[in-house]
């Protein structure tokens, strides 16, 4: 879990990235990333990246 609380003058911002095999709205996704940011001054606090690699036999077609 992502402690998102000031740290240091890191503000309560946070980013989101999805990585996914299309552009569809079904697509799967393969990887999460996020952090936490001031975007006043550029600081990034805490970060977090998780990868996976999708079951494409359960995954919806297009």
């Amino acid at each position: 879990m992502l402690d998102t609380t000031r740290h240091n003058g890191v503000a309560d911002h946070l980013m989101i990235d999805l990585e996914t095999l299309t552009t569809n709205m079904d697509a799967p996704i393969t990887a999460i990333g996020a952090c936490v940011f001031n975007p006043e001054n550029g600081q990034v606090g805490a970060t977090f990246e998780d990868y996976r690699i999708p079951d494409l036999e359960r995954t919806p077609a297009d």
